[in-house]
């Protein structure tokens, strides 16, 4: 129900099938609590948006799944549909060599604080 980038999140989330927050914010603690554009508290319409989620998210994304092996170490895996056939990636499914490489080079970088 939204689009994650490196920068900021769009879209709507329902919280506890009571509130949704529909807007932007940008991904860093300064923009949590001043850059949230719309909250609706309404059972009614967070039900219905949560019921959605629930019917359709198994076609329109994928589930990231730890794949532990016997020696205690992990893979992550990236199970959806693809076409409407069942496919699973070894790897974040969709970005391109640019996002990639960015996504390295932040996971290099101290910025943990900031997450």
């Amino acid at each position: 129900m939204g689009h994650l980038s490196l920068g900021s999140w769009q879209g709507s989330f329902v919280c506890d099938r009571r509130q949704v927050f529909i807007g932007s914010m940008n991904l860093d603690p300064r923009a949590m609590i001043p850059n949230t554009e719309i909250v609706v508290t309404s059972p009614e319409i967070a039900q219905e948006m949560g019921e959605w989620f629930d019917r359709n998210v198994g076609r329109i994304a994928f589930r990231l799944e730890l794949k532990k092996e016997g020696d205690g170490s992990g893979a992550l895996l990236w199970p959806g549909l693809v076409d409407g056939r069942p496919r699973t990636f070894t790897a974040d499914p969709y970005p391109g060599f640019w996002e990639r490489l960015g996504i390295k080079f932040l996971g290099i970088l101290p910025i943990e604080a900031q997450l």
